[in-house]
Protein backbone atom coordinates (compact mmCIF):
# COMPACT_ATOMS: atom_id res chain seq x y z
CA UNK A 1 0.00 0.00 0.00
CA UNK A 2 1.20 3.44 -0.74
CA UNK A 3 0.13 6.71 1.11
CA UNK A 4 -1.95 8.55 -0.67
CA UNK A 5 -2.73 12.07 1.97
CA UNK A 6 -1.46 12.84 5.17
CA UNK A 7 -2.51 15.39 7.68
CA UNK A 8 -1.04 17.28 10.39
CA UNK A 9 -3.01 18.03 13.59
CA UNK A 10 -0.81 20.06 15.99
CA UNK A 11 -2.52 20.19 19.15
CA UNK A 12 -1.77 22.37 22.71
CA UNK A 13 -3.59 21.28 26.11
CA UNK A 14 -2.66 24.03 27.85
CA UNK A 15 -6.81 25.47 27.60
CA UNK A 16 -8.84 22.36 26.39
CA UNK A 17 -12.06 22.75 26.00
CA UNK A 18 -13.45 19.29 27.27
CA UNK A 19 -11.14 17.77 29.93
CA UNK A 20 -7.87 19.07 31.32
CA UNK A 21 -4.42 20.28 30.60
CA UNK A 22 -3.06 16.56 31.32
CA UNK A 23 -6.41 14.53 29.97
CA UNK A 24 -8.24 16.22 26.73
CA UNK A 25 -10.85 15.51 24.25
CA UNK A 26 -10.74 16.66 21.38
CA UNK A 27 -14.24 17.00 18.59
CA UNK A 28 -12.83 16.05 15.27
CA UNK A 29 -13.92 18.18 12.37
CA UNK A 30 -14.69 16.36 8.84
CA UNK A 31 -11.52 15.33 7.09
CA UNK A 32 -9.05 14.95 9.97
CA UNK A 33 -9.24 11.12 10.82
CA UNK A 34 -11.65 9.97 7.50
CA UNK A 35 -10.44 7.56 4.95
CA UNK A 36 -12.49 5.82 1.87
CA UNK A 37 -13.58 2.43 2.90
CA UNK A 38 -10.57 0.62 0.60
CA UNK A 39 -8.38 3.19 2.01
CA UNK A 40 -6.41 2.79 6.09
CA UNK A 41 -4.93 5.25 8.44
CA UNK A 42 -2.20 5.49 10.30
CA UNK A 43 -1.23 7.92 13.30
CA UNK A 44 1.78 8.91 14.07
CA UNK A 45 3.47 11.02 16.76
CA UNK A 46 5.38 13.46 15.28
CA UNK A 47 6.40 15.85 17.97
CA UNK A 48 5.68 16.07 22.06
CA UNK A 49 7.52 18.58 23.99
CA UNK A 50 6.12 19.30 28.26
CA UNK A 51 8.31 20.68 31.00
CA UNK A 52 8.75 17.84 33.80
CA UNK A 53 7.35 20.45 36.23
CA UNK A 54 6.05 18.03 39.06
CA UNK A 55 7.31 16.70 42.10
CA UNK A 56 9.29 13.07 41.73
CA UNK A 57 8.05 12.50 45.39
CA UNK A 58 4.48 12.88 44.58
CA UNK A 59 1.11 11.94 46.42
CA UNK A 60 1.68 8.42 44.31
CA UNK A 61 4.68 6.97 45.91
CA UNK A 62 5.20 9.30 49.27
CA UNK A 63 3.42 6.96 51.74
CA UNK A 64 3.69 4.09 53.53
CA UNK A 65 2.64 1.95 56.49
CA UNK A 66 3.89 1.30 59.74
CA UNK A 67 1.90 -2.08 60.94
CA UNK A 68 2.08 -3.33 64.60
CA UNK A 69 1.21 -6.37 66.41
CA UNK A 70 0.88 -5.26 70.42
CA UNK A 71 1.25 -8.00 73.06
CA UNK A 72 -2.52 -8.27 73.26
CA UNK A 73 -2.22 -9.85 69.46
CA UNK A 74 -4.44 -6.62 68.49
CA UNK A 75 -3.56 -4.87 64.98
CA UNK A 76 -2.57 -0.93 64.71
CA UNK A 77 -1.36 0.63 62.07
CA UNK A 78 -0.60 4.50 60.69
CA UNK A 79 0.58 5.73 57.35
CA UNK A 80 4.05 7.79 56.92
CA UNK A 81 3.12 10.47 54.38
CA UNK A 82 6.67 11.90 52.98
CA UNK A 83 6.63 15.76 52.22
CA UNK A 84 6.15 16.30 48.62
CA UNK A 85 8.94 17.99 46.76
CA UNK A 86 12.16 17.22 44.56
CA UNK A 87 14.59 16.33 47.15
CA UNK A 88 18.44 17.75 46.19
CA UNK A 89 20.24 14.60 47.58
CA UNK A 90 19.44 11.30 50.06
CA UNK A 91 20.74 13.47 52.80
CA UNK A 92 17.26 15.72 52.87
CA UNK A 93 15.30 12.26 51.47
CA UNK A 94 16.59 10.36 54.64
CA UNK A 95 15.73 13.69 56.98
CA UNK A 96 12.64 14.17 55.95
CA UNK A 97 11.45 10.01 56.51
CA UNK A 98 13.17 10.68 59.85
CA UNK A 99 10.72 13.72 61.13
CA UNK A 100 7.21 12.17 59.85
CA UNK A 101 8.13 8.72 60.75
CA UNK A 102 9.17 9.60 64.29
CA UNK A 103 6.00 12.14 64.44
CA UNK A 104 3.70 8.90 63.17
CA UNK A 105 5.39 7.21 66.14
CA UNK A 106 4.62 9.87 68.80
CA UNK A 107 0.61 10.00 67.66
CA UNK A 108 -2.22 7.61 68.10
CA UNK A 109 -2.44 4.52 67.71
CA UNK A 110 1.40 4.00 68.64
CA UNK A 111 1.49 6.61 71.54
CA UNK A 112 5.56 5.68 71.59
CA UNK A 113 6.82 8.52 74.09
CA UNK A 114 10.35 7.42 73.73
CA UNK A 115 10.86 6.82 70.27
CA UNK A 116 14.10 7.79 68.95
CA UNK A 117 14.11 7.96 64.64
CA UNK A 118 16.11 11.16 64.41
CA UNK A 119 19.75 10.62 62.75
CA UNK A 120 18.12 6.60 62.05
CA UNK A 121 16.98 6.90 58.86
CA UNK A 122 20.28 6.30 56.62
CA UNK A 123 21.58 5.94 53.13
CA UNK A 124 24.46 3.63 52.23
CA UNK A 125 26.56 5.11 49.55
CA UNK A 126 27.95 1.99 48.83
CA UNK A 127 25.12 -0.30 48.64
CA UNK A 128 22.57 2.29 48.11
CA UNK A 129 19.97 0.96 50.42
CA UNK A 130 18.17 2.88 52.75
CA UNK A 131 18.25 1.62 56.83
CA UNK A 132 15.47 3.11 59.26
CA UNK A 133 15.88 2.32 62.80
CA UNK A 134 13.74 3.52 66.02
CA UNK A 135 13.72 2.17 69.62
CA UNK A 136 10.22 1.94 71.85
CA UNK A 137 11.37 1.76 75.61
CA UNK A 138 8.93 -0.20 77.92
CA UNK A 139 6.64 -0.49 75.04
CA UNK A 140 4.00 -3.40 74.38
CA UNK A 141 4.58 -4.52 70.76
CA UNK A 142 5.24 -7.48 69.61
CA UNK A 143 7.08 -6.39 66.18
CA UNK A 144 6.63 -4.26 63.68
CA UNK A 145 6.73 -4.30 59.71
CA UNK A 146 6.51 -0.93 57.10
CA UNK A 147 4.07 -2.03 54.36
CA UNK A 148 3.66 -0.26 51.09
CA UNK A 149 0.45 -1.30 49.43
CA UNK A 150 0.01 -1.44 45.58
CA UNK A 151 -3.42 -3.12 45.09
CA UNK A 152 -6.04 -2.86 42.47
CA UNK A 153 -9.62 -3.85 43.66
CA UNK A 154 -11.74 -5.27 46.39
CA UNK A 155 -9.55 -5.61 49.23
CA UNK A 156 -10.40 -7.71 52.26
CA UNK A 157 -11.83 -6.04 55.88
CA UNK A 158 -8.28 -6.77 57.18
CA UNK A 159 -6.54 -4.43 54.81
CA UNK A 160 -9.37 -1.72 54.99
CA UNK A 161 -8.95 -1.31 58.34
CA UNK A 162 -5.41 -0.89 57.77
CA UNK A 163 -5.96 1.81 54.68
CA UNK A 164 -8.57 3.58 56.01
CA UNK A 165 -10.44 4.38 52.85
CA UNK A 166 -7.90 5.88 51.06
CA UNK A 167 -7.51 5.13 47.60
CA UNK A 168 -4.33 6.66 46.76
CA UNK A 169 -2.67 5.14 50.03
CA UNK A 170 -3.80 1.87 48.23
CA UNK A 171 -1.95 2.27 45.25
CA UNK A 172 1.68 3.29 45.82
CA UNK A 173 4.75 2.77 44.47
CA UNK A 174 6.56 4.28 47.91
CA UNK A 175 8.17 0.62 47.86
CA UNK A 176 10.27 1.62 44.74
CA UNK A 177 11.21 4.79 45.88
CA UNK A 178 12.46 3.89 49.20
CA UNK A 179 14.43 0.33 48.03
CA UNK A 180 11.91 -2.06 48.75
CA UNK A 181 8.68 -4.94 48.17
CA UNK A 182 4.97 -4.50 47.82
CA UNK A 183 2.04 -5.50 49.00
CA UNK A 184 -0.05 -7.01 46.12
CA UNK A 185 -2.42 -9.20 47.75
CA UNK A 186 -6.02 -8.54 48.07
CA UNK A 187 -7.33 -11.18 50.07
CA UNK A 188 -4.54 -10.98 53.35
CA UNK A 189 -6.33 -11.08 56.19
CA UNK A 190 -4.01 -10.39 58.96
CA UNK A 191 -0.51 -9.25 60.22
CA UNK A 192 1.38 -12.92 58.97
CA UNK A 193 0.45 -12.15 55.60
CA UNK A 194 1.71 -8.38 55.05
CA UNK A 195 4.49 -8.38 53.06
CA UNK A 196 7.11 -6.42 54.53
CA UNK A 197 8.71 -3.36 52.14
CA UNK A 198 12.17 -3.90 54.18
CA UNK A 199 14.18 -6.32 55.91
CA UNK A 200 13.47 -5.86 59.54
CA UNK A 201 15.70 -7.22 63.36
CA UNK A 202 14.30 -6.30 66.25
CA UNK A 203 16.71 -6.64 69.29
CA UNK A 204 14.93 -5.59 72.59
CA UNK A 205 13.24 -2.35 72.09
CA UNK A 206 15.29 -1.82 68.84
CA UNK A 207 13.91 -2.26 65.50
CA UNK A 208 16.00 -2.27 62.49
CA UNK A 209 14.57 -2.08 58.80
CA UNK A 210 16.50 -1.94 55.42
CA UNK A 211 15.71 -1.99 51.80
CA UNK A 212 15.93 -5.06 49.67
CA UNK A 213 17.42 -3.06 46.68
CA UNK A 214 18.76 0.39 45.58
CA UNK A 215 16.97 3.81 47.33
CA UNK A 216 15.73 6.19 44.01
CA UNK A 217 14.71 9.75 44.54
CA UNK A 218 12.19 9.19 41.75
CA UNK A 219 10.34 5.92 40.41
CA UNK A 220 9.58 7.44 36.75
CA UNK A 221 11.96 7.33 33.77
CA UNK A 222 9.38 7.99 31.38
CA UNK A 223 5.49 9.68 30.51
CA UNK A 224 3.11 7.71 28.77
CA UNK A 225 1.40 9.58 26.47
CA UNK A 226 -2.19 7.39 25.68
CA UNK A 227 -5.71 7.80 23.05
CA UNK A 228 -8.66 6.57 23.43
CA UNK A 229 -8.29 4.97 19.82
CA UNK A 230 -8.76 1.37 18.82
CA UNK A 231 -5.75 0.88 17.48
CA UNK A 232 -3.40 -2.72 16.60
CA UNK A 233 -0.99 -2.27 19.55
CA UNK A 234 -0.33 -4.35 22.36
CA UNK A 235 2.19 -4.39 25.33
CA UNK A 236 2.20 -6.46 28.27
CA UNK A 237 -0.24 -6.51 30.91
CA UNK A 238 0.30 -4.64 33.68
CA UNK A 239 -1.64 -2.38 36.69
CA UNK A 240 -2.51 0.36 33.73
CA UNK A 241 -4.77 -2.46 32.26
CA UNK A 242 -5.89 -3.18 35.57
CA UNK A 243 -4.64 -6.77 35.15
CA UNK A 244 -1.46 -7.57 36.63
CA UNK A 245 -0.91 -11.35 35.58
CA UNK A 246 -3.29 -12.61 32.81
CA UNK A 247 -3.36 -12.60 29.73
CA UNK A 248 0.21 -11.58 29.20
CA UNK A 249 -0.37 -9.53 26.45
CA UNK A 250 -3.50 -7.50 25.95
CA UNK A 251 -4.05 -4.63 23.68
CA UNK A 252 -3.13 -0.98 24.80
CA UNK A 253 -3.43 2.23 24.98
CA UNK A 254 -0.01 3.51 24.95
CA UNK A 255 0.72 5.98 21.68
CA UNK A 256 4.75 6.82 23.06
CA UNK A 257 7.05 6.23 26.19
CA UNK A 258 9.53 9.45 26.31
CA UNK A 259 12.19 9.49 28.72
CA UNK A 260 11.78 12.10 31.56
CA UNK A 261 14.36 15.16 31.62
CA UNK A 262 13.72 18.76 32.61
CA UNK A 263 12.36 19.46 29.14
CA UNK A 264 10.63 16.36 27.99
CA UNK A 265 11.12 16.01 24.27
CA UNK A 266 10.64 13.66 21.28
CA UNK A 267 10.86 14.22 17.36
CA UNK A 268 10.38 11.17 15.20
CA UNK A 269 13.33 10.90 12.27
CA UNK A 270 10.81 9.35 10.16
CA UNK A 271 10.98 6.05 11.12
CA UNK A 272 7.00 6.24 12.74
CA UNK A 273 8.40 5.28 15.59
CA UNK A 274 5.39 6.07 18.35
CA UNK A 275 2.43 5.03 15.89
CA UNK A 276 -1.13 3.05 15.64
CA UNK A 277 -2.60 1.94 12.83
CA UNK A 278 -6.42 2.75 13.36
CA UNK A 279 -9.25 0.82 13.28
CA UNK A 280 -11.65 2.90 12.14
CA UNK A 281 -12.42 4.79 8.36
CA UNK A 282 -14.41 7.84 10.66
CA UNK A 283 -13.45 9.14 13.78
CA UNK A 284 -14.94 11.71 15.23
CA UNK A 285 -13.45 12.27 18.25
CA UNK A 286 -9.66 11.65 20.25
CA UNK A 287 -9.04 11.41 23.74
CA UNK A 288 -5.21 12.18 24.30
CA UNK A 289 -3.68 12.06 28.05
CA UNK A 290 -0.32 11.77 29.98
CA UNK A 291 0.57 9.36 32.74
CA UNK A 292 2.89 7.44 34.28
CA UNK A 293 3.68 4.04 33.60
CA UNK A 294 0.88 2.66 36.03
CA UNK A 295 -1.84 4.51 33.99
CA UNK A 296 -2.47 7.11 36.65
CA UNK A 297 -2.50 11.09 35.23
CA UNK A 298 0.94 12.76 35.79
CA UNK A 299 0.94 13.97 39.56
CA UNK A 300 0.07 17.70 39.49
CA UNK A 301 1.67 19.75 42.61
CA UNK A 302 -1.75 21.26 43.09
CA UNK A 303 -5.42 21.53 42.13
CA UNK A 304 -4.67 25.17 40.92
CA UNK A 305 -1.46 23.99 38.80
CA UNK A 306 -4.05 22.34 36.50
CA UNK A 307 -6.89 24.61 36.44
CA UNK A 308 -4.63 27.43 35.58
CA UNK A 309 -2.67 25.51 32.83
CA UNK A 310 0.10 25.17 34.75
CA UNK A 311 0.96 21.98 33.51
CA UNK A 312 0.84 20.92 30.04
CA UNK A 313 1.91 19.55 26.93
CA UNK A 314 2.15 20.45 23.12
CA UNK A 315 2.43 17.42 20.46
CA UNK A 316 2.52 17.30 16.57
CA UNK A 317 0.07 14.27 14.78
CA UNK A 318 0.19 12.87 11.42
CA UNK A 319 -2.64 11.14 10.01
CA UNK A 320 -1.19 8.79 7.02
CA UNK A 321 -3.90 7.38 4.28
CA UNK A 322 -2.95 4.61 2.00
CA UNK A 323 -4.42 3.22 -0.33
Amino acid sequence: MSIVEQRNLFINSEDPLVGSSLNLSLNLPQGVMTCNEDQSMKLVLNSFTMRKNWYSTNKYNNVFYIVAEKTDNTIISSPVVIPEGNYPDFTAFTTAIAVVLKTALKAVPFNVPDATVNESVSYNTTTQKLSIEFTTQGSTFNSFKLVTFTMLGNRSTFLNTIINGDEINAFQDCFDHLGGCKHTDLTTADYAGLKKMFSSETAGDTHTFTGYFMASLSTEELVYLRTNLNSTNFQTSGFDTYNDKFPAITNSTILAKIPIKDIIHYEDNGDKLFSINLLGKKISSLRLYVTDSYGRLIPEVSPEQVKCSGIAFACSLKVLVSS
